[in-house]
């Protein structure tokens, strides 16, 4: 009875690191389309296509929104929105404006990423635009993600961390509430027209780790065939 139970359980590990080995080959295998699909979406040219409102709303099966494209259209007499984000170890800001479509619905457009002032906490750089011209906005569409941990936004302050629609419609008194995406500026034209931030942040990968993972589960295995097969031959001896 001992040997039927210390087997089942011999079994029972095996089969359960050699699932989650596979499992994540398969994840890997998933991501590997994912990250196929957006290198051939960031590498489309961005005034290839115009963008619609349907570009800036997630789809029904929850996929997120990414799409290469421009709007045309004119930015709204506001002010910018400030959206603290890191980068390379240096604070900063994301600036992000919102802006008319010609079909007539408003999209946040994120104009750059800008270094912080580290005695006012404030954006050390400005982005002006240009009031009444008619542009043609060229990026990426895509959910703003704020990742789990993120802050409550404080619209007090002008920092923003999360994409509210709801809440910034209101903040920026729009007639329509702003779609589910944000452009990701990459190019404007007319050329010189407006100067942009850093475009960091414009297209985006998701973490990659799952062969990783699957060697450390696999390396698991081994070590448990190895530690479990010791002890099988010294009870032989």
């Amino acid at each position: 009875m001992k040997r039927i139970f210390s087997l089942s359980f011999f079994m029972l590990g095996a089969c359960l690191l050699l699932s989650l080995c596979v499992w994540q080959i398969y994840r890997a295998q998933w991501k590997d389309e994912i990250l196929e699909k957006l290198d051939e979406e960031y590498t489309k040219d961005v005034f290839g296509k115009e963008l619609g409102f349907a570009d800036f709303m997630i789809e029904k099966n929850g996929d997120e929104v990414i799409h290469s494209g421009y709007i045309q259209g004119e930015f709204l007499h506001a002010s910018p929105l400030f959206w603290p984000k890191p980068k390379d170890g240096s604070l900063g800001f994301y600036v992000m404006y919102p802006f008319m479509s010609e079909e007539g619905f408003p999209v946040l457009v994120n104009l750059g990423w800008v270094h912080e002032d580290i005695r006012t906490h404030t954006p050390l750089d400005n982005i002006e635009i240009p009031q009444g011209e008619p542009l043609k906005i060229g990026g990426v569409a895509r959910v703003y993600d704020a990742g789990r941990w993120g802050l409550s936004n404080n619209a007090d302050e002008n920092k923003w961390y999360r994409y509210d629609t709801e809440m910034i419609s209101e903040y920026l008194a729009l007639n329509t509430s702003l779609p589910d995406a944000i452009l990701f500026a990459k190019d404007v034209r007319p050329e010189n027209i407006l100067e942009l931030g850093d475009t960091y942040g414009a297209e985006i990968y998701p973490r990659d780790t799952h062969y990783q993972y699957a060697l450390f589960w696999f390396s698991l295995l081994v070590i448990w065939l190895v530690i479990i097969g010791r002890m099988i031959t010294k009870k032989g001896q």
